[in-house]
């Protein structure tokens, strides 16, 4: 019964504060300390893990995270937003090997022509505490279409300001009735210009054939002096080799093509495979301009009834960031059985052993498997955040 179950946990404490155990007892206790060191390391690890998993990719000179949180005040009608701090941003100040960070927030559309605020510069660091507070004036029926963006710049004494990163928020997905203070990924700048929507037909012959049409654009961004575009589409499927491009179509934001594409692609690859259009406004002299991408995942694809949609366009680099599941799988799980053994081993000593060492170092961290670094710092042998 419970009496007896805490006279068994007294009498193992006293056994434990006098030093005096029965074998059986010894291995319990043993057990039970290499299960939680075996747990702290995995701490340990998860923490690296978040600044090393393969199955993301670095977004150019855009990295690191900041974190935020935001309150509705009804009687103001304002969103409340809190720069909290960021972390491990990128470095700008080569010979120093940090940056002066500082960020812009500003509301897309700005209704009420507010402009953008900023936080106040912090100097020689990467990972800067910020703890300030903007409000902006929102309506509660205007949340649903309104977002929030925030970019981080390099302050520079004489040049212009590097850029360091940006994350756009969508006001309507936020709860505000919880508070919480979480982590945005800073990405490479959105092209929120993008408008208009392509009309693009699928279907699947069997046995493995995936025929796409591409029928039409309308209402599409304009790229030239003219206010039109030349807009041409190029077509492939995430780690296929087919690559496929459209014909030009001169001087219109409403173009028509009614042009179809092959791609062999057996059913079972469907939950691993997402089909990629990008719309260019072709340009004799210079590069092409983007206009805006689309992204249709065949997880949920209906091979009987196909499908035939008109899709919004828009700036999806940053969803490039997340590398395909079929080719990223195998590393992936590579990685994490390395770092669950390293954890089971404590192996390398610096990450895992308290008594390692005393004061702060900084140490590289490289998987060549998993094509990712990180830096991180240990304290007093413990890693720190």
């Amino acid at each position: 019964g419970t009496g007896s179950r805490k006279a068994s946990i007294d009498s193992l404490e006293a056994a434990v504060n006098q030093g005096i155990l029965t074998p059986e007892q010894k291995e319990k206790e043993e057990y039970n300390r290499k299960f939680r060191a075996r747990k702290n390391n995995l701490m340990v690890l998860k923490e690296l893990y978040r600044l090393m998993d393969p199955s993301v990719k670095k977004s150019g000179d855009a990295q690191g995270e900041i974190q935020l949180s935001f309150k509705y005040n009804d009687e103001q009608s304002a969103v409340l937003v809190k720069v909290i701090r960021a972390r491990d941003l990128a470095i700008k100040d080569i010979s120093a090997g940090t940056s002066d960070p500082y960020f812009k927030i500003d509301l897309v559309p700005d209704r009420n022509k507010e402009g953008a605020k900023k936080t106040r510069t912090i100097k020689k660091t990467l990972n800067p505490i910020y703890n300030e507070v903007f409000a902006f004036n929102v309506l509660p029926e205007e949340l649903h279409d309104t977002r929030l963006r925030l970019t981080g710049y390099d302050w520079d004494l004489l040049g212009k300001d590097d850029f360091l990163g940006e994350c756009i928020i969508n006001l309507n997905e936020l709860d505000f009735d919880q508070m919480s203070n979480d982590w945005y990924p800073l990405q490479q700048a959105t092209d929120l210009s993008i408008s208009g929507e392509i009309e693009i037909s699928l279907e699947y012959k069997l046995p493995s054939t995936m025929v796409i049409t591409i029928i039409q654009g309308r209402d599409l961004v304009s790229r030239d002096i003219s206010g039109k575009s030349d807009p041409f589409i190029r077509c492939y499927v995430v780690d296929t080799p087919n690559r496929y491009k459209t014909s030009i179509k001169y001087s219109t934001l409403n173009p028509v093509w009614e042009e179809t594409f092959e791609f062999d692609i057996p059913q079972e690859e469907f939950s691993s495979r997402t089909i990629v259009l990008s719309v260019f406004d072709h340009d004799l002299t210079g590069k092409n301009d983007p206009m805006g991408d689309v992204h249709i995942k065949l997880a949920n694809f209906d091979i009987d009834n196909g499908l035939h949609d008109w899709f919004p366009l828009a700036d999806l680099k940053n969803a490039d960031r997340t590398r395909s599941q079929w080719a990223a799988t195998a590393v992936v799980q590579e990685f994490r059985e390395a770092l669950t053994a390293h954890a089971v081993c404590g192996y390398p000593s610096f990450l895992f052993s308290k008594n390692s060492q005393v004061g702060l170092k900084t140490y590289s961290v490289r998987s060549r498997v998993a094509g990712s670094t990180a830096r991180v710092q240990v304290m007093d042998g413990l890693l720190g955040k």
